[in-house]
């Protein structure tokens, strides 16, 4: 094959940048649509709620337990010039505690990137072997 069919090949499955796309235009648009009713509703969590990362998050954790310690019902995107990439805009709307090596750090995220968490231990009656 030579270089230039290569170079073509390549941009049918990948963006601007090198990534690998995942998703057919079509079906991308769809679920940007879904995201965005999603973002749009108010924060569905709670102090106390057990939480994980989504699929979708753009940071790790996805299955992993999270507690929401705080919610910040006021919430406004932080356009704080030090703040970079993803970061800067983000509304920070709920502070979970989580597990990294041996400590809990708490640290604020927004609620969208987030879903109830459902595996082992999250029912109050499961207990810890």
């Amino acid at each position: 094959m030579s270089d230039l069919l290569r170079m073509l090949a390549a941009s049918a499955v990948a963006d601007d940048l090198g990534r690998r796309r995942s998703s057919p235009p079509d079906v991308l648009c769809t679920t940007l649509r879904e995201e965005l009713a999603r973002y749009q509703q108010p924060c569905p969590f709670k102090a106390g709620d057990l939480v994980t990362p989504r699929a979708t998050a753009p940071f790790k954790g996805r299955g992993e337990p999270h507690m929401v310690v705080e919610v910040r019902a006021d919430a406004e995107p932080d356009f704080n010039e030090a703040k970079t990439g993803n970061d800067y805009g983000c509304r920070n709307d709920i502070r979970v505690m989580s597990e990294v090596g041996e400590v809990l750090p708490l640290h604020w995220v927004e609620s969208f990137y987030f879903e109830p968490y459902t595996g082992p231990g999250s029912k109050p009656e499961q207990k810890a072997a």
